[in-house]
């Protein structure tokens, strides 16, 4: 009988272990590698990617690898020695192509440089069973290779509403379709991305959303220096900053009608327009790793969520919420998407640029923690994600006789 809980994962990310956003594919893999073997492959680099970033430590630190000098494997985390961080050969730059004989013949020869590393995993760890997830990248095993053993599962799973970025929409909507298909059992990240998928895939898709690694938020941390120069009220928000997401004319509101506030950004601000990041009020401190988040929105006494109200950001279910909620901060969000409304009480939904202000307003003056919205960030656990991804597998008729 096979355990899943204990069976052997491979999986594929649009993500790399040691990027510096939060990644929720990341962070599932780190609560999986408690209790089993874990191979994290990274998003490939491709031959235009190796080229520009040359010189960065991000392929430096790989360079062997992606040049086949070395073994592909590696363990990168000392205190998870189940987790094995994966590098795959380059690729070839084919997304730029339309759906052609060229893209085709791209595609196909990437696919079968990713199987080779994935077989290189199946020998040199001699695994015999395994479940493969594919994490929000349909450009790749876009069908499975016979040279290489099938899983017991295939996974897909969906972070984001894939039409409504313009690159990755160009072959990525009809991808993610054949993925969705293709896989034994599909997954997304909120509700309304669970209903578009299954309409347009035909292919019931299951709902599981982000958690939170709640022990880098609750440990408590010191005030960062760059922090201490901006006067309280803090007003904190972090992740993208891109127009995608964000309303700009809110912020502009926020800066204008709360001249008291200090309003702090952690994320990218290279996309930001300049009349955003001239704002008096405005502190945009840049991206920051993972780890040392907490110490930021620990320090600060709201923290808010100004996201547009469109089609994108309705397939959002923002990891930033939980992480919020872990440092025990109230939450100000507008009322994008409807997996907000799980949490109740214990955050503010703002219809109204009125209603927004008001809110971080009436938080700041309450001055008081937000116990409750904290226990629910623990019950949204990656912990507790993880034992909900197996019991999803478990619900699945397709699963073979022999797992328990």
């Amino acid at each position: 009988m096979y355990d899943l809980a204990s069976t052997d994962i491979i999986i594929l990310s649009m993500s790399r272990w040691d990027g510096i956003y939060s990644s929720a594919i990341l962070s599932m893999a780190k609560a999986m590698a408690a209790h089993q073997r874990v191979f994290y492959i990274d998003h490939p680099f491709t031959a235009k990617d190796y080229i520009k970033g040359y010189r960065n430590e991000e392929v430096l630190s790989r360079k062997n690898m992606l040049l086949g000098k070395s073994k592909p494997f590696r363990q990168v985390f000392d205190d998870l020695p189940n987790f094995v961080a994966v590098t795959p050969p380059i690729m070839l730059p084919v997304n730029f192509l339309s759906n052609n004989f060229l893209y085709k013949k791209g595609a196909s020869i990437n696919d079968k440089r990713l199987f080779g590393c994935i077989q290189k995993i199946i020998d040199e760890y001699r695994i015999n069973e395994y479940i493969f997830i594919n994490s929000f990248n349909p450009f790749y095993v876009q069908k499975w290779s016979e040279a290489v053993e099938k899983p017991l599962l295939y996974v897909y799973q969906s972070r984001d509403d894939i039409s409504q970025e313009s690159y990755i929409a160009r072959h990525g909507i009809r991808l993610e379709q054949a993925q969705i298909r293709q896989a034994d059992v599909a997954l997304a990240t909120s509700r309304q991305l669970c209903q578009k998928l299954s309409a347009s895939s035909g292919k019931k898709v299951a709902y599981l959303p982000s958690g939170v690694a709640v022990n880098i938020f609750t440990k408590p941390m010191p005030i960062p220096k760059e922090l201490e120069s901006i006067p309280q009220a803090r007003i904190i928000y972090t992740g993208n900053i891109s127009n995608l997401r964000m309303d700009y004319k809110l912020l502009q509101y926020l800066s204008q009608n709360l001249r008291d506030f200090s309003f702090v950004f952690i994320g990218e601000k290279s996309v930001v327009p300049a009349e955003i990041l001239q704002l008096p009020n405005f502190h945009f401190l840049g991206t920051k790793h993972i780890s040392e988040l907490g110490a930021y929105l620990q320090h600060c006494q709201v923290g808010i969520i100004p996201f547009a109200c469109n089609t994108l950001t309705k397939s959002i279910y923002p990891l930033k919420i939980n992480e919020y909620l872990a440092c025990k901060l109230p939450v100000v969000s507008t009322p994008f998407s409807e997996d907000l409304q799980d949490f109740g009480e214990h955050i503010s939904l703002a219809h109204s640029y009125e209603d927004f202000a008001a809110a971080i307003k009436k938080y700041y003056l309450l001055n008081s923690p937000n116990i409750l919205g904290k226990e629910i960030a623990v019950q949204n656990s990656w912990e507790n994600r993880r034992l909900q991804f197996f019991d999803i597998l478990k619900s699945y008729q397709t699963l073979p006789a022999n797992v328990a």
